[in-house]
């Protein structure tokens, strides 16, 4: 069990930086994994390969948002997560999860020889504390981010740094959209991850060149920690300034400048 959680870890470290998904890996741990991503932020990634009381959730999360940290948490699908197409009542511990990512769980396998990250749906069934068990298309790390939620769940309740990934529905996909699953889901998140970069300037995907200057200029002048008394400042001013000038390389590549 330890050794496969290790190559498990060993394999998620190696496509986060061949796929420059992280700016650095801050520590292996093998089961847990401190990485900085693009943005700024650092994530806590860690493997679990056992059942995980509510409790030591919470405590991990108090731990890792008073640090500043986002947490993501990934299952061993073969020991934890059911079948595709099971009816399914999640454990205590797998609800609280649940609520975290809003109805789904990451589960991690090995399939000849490749990592696979998977979320797996539970979908919930009119009347009845079952759930029928779906499971996506795998993920492509690159889609990686980070977000904060509130959770009113007891034991559970409070505000949370909470490291998550773009997600596709195998049923939204269009038809022709997709060579292979993993092609698809790759995509599909691209379009998310710029539209995401526009978001945090204010604008819509598309925006052209002086409006994203402008943008910037006038969050510049809201957010730069010599100027706001905001203690959040130097991070959201390191978001914006990785947002500008992603958006910019990307307008001068299609510009051919």
């Amino acid at each position: 069990m330890r050794y496969y959680t290790y190559s498990v870890g060993a394999q998620l470290v190696h496509e986060l930086v061949v796929t420059r998904a992280v700016r650095e890996i801050l520590h292996d741990g093998s089961d847990l994994i401190h990485v900085l991503l693009p943005e700024g932020e650092q994530v806590m990634i860690y493997l679990i390969e056992r059942p995980l009381p509510t409790y030591e959730l919470k405590l991990i999360l108090e731990q890792n948002t008073a640090a500043g940290y986002y947490t993501m948490f990934l299952l061993w699908s073969e020991m934890l997560l059911p079948d595709d197409g099971a009816l399914f009542e999640p454990d205590e511990w797998m609800e609280s999860l649940l609520t975290l990512y809003g109805n789904h769980i990451y589960g991690y396998e090995i399939y000849m020889g490749r990592l696979l990250l998977v979320p797996v749906h539970f979908e919930h069934l009119p009347n009845s504390y079952r759930r029928i068990i779906r499971h996506d298309d795998p993920l492509d790390v690159r889609t990686l981010h980070c977000m904060e939620v509130e959770t009113p769940r007891p034991g559970l309740r409070g505000a949370w740094r909470v490291a998550s990934f773009s997600r596709v529905y195998r049923a939204n996909a269009r038809s022709g959209d997709h060579a292979s699953a993993h092609g698809s889901t790759y995509r599909s998140t691209k379009t998310d991850r710029a539209a995401a970069l526009y978001a945090v300037l204010g604008l819509s995907p598309g925006a052209d060149r002086v409006s994203v200057k402008r943008a910037y200029r006038d969050l510049a002048r809201q957010h730069h920690p010599d100027l706001s008394r905001d203690r959040d400042a130097t991070r959201r001013m390191q978001q914006i300034n990785v947002a500008y000038d992603t958006i910019m390389d990307a307008l001068d590549e299609e510009e051919g400048v």
